[in-house]
């Protein structure tokens, strides 16, 4: 059996020969599945109510929100690497000075 790997424009081609060079099987994009058990049923309605609200399946949406959540992950990750930041007052003390202001200006 024979392999033939092919990479093209970011797309990933993997074509199968069996020893006579007869093409068995071509094979492309290759993705992982994952199959997630015991989603409570009101979850998984909720899920498939807001997915058919969308016109998308239930991959769609889920894939959608699995990369939303890593990237705020990710994101979280990075912020909490940052150094602090010292203002010199605390940043409640801040917000509660803006409100204050924000107050006047409307009286």
């Amino acid at each position: 059996m024979k392999f033939l790997l092919i990479l093209e424009n970011k797309q990933c081609f993997l074509i199968v020969f069996n020893i006579d060079s007869m093409l068995l099987a071509c094979y492309h994009d290759f993705m992982a599945n994952l199959q997630v058990k015991n989603i409570p049923e009101k979850l998984h309605n909720r899920i498939r109510l807001i997915a058919k609200k969308q016109n998308r399946t239930l991959s769609d949406f889920i894939l959608q929100a699995v990369k939303r959540e890593l990237s705020r992950n990710e994101w979280q990750e990075r912020f909490s690497k940052r150094p602090e930041t010292n203002l010199g007052v605390s940043a409640a003390s801040l917000l509660e000075q803006t409100r204050e202001e924000r107050t006047d200006n409307f009286k």
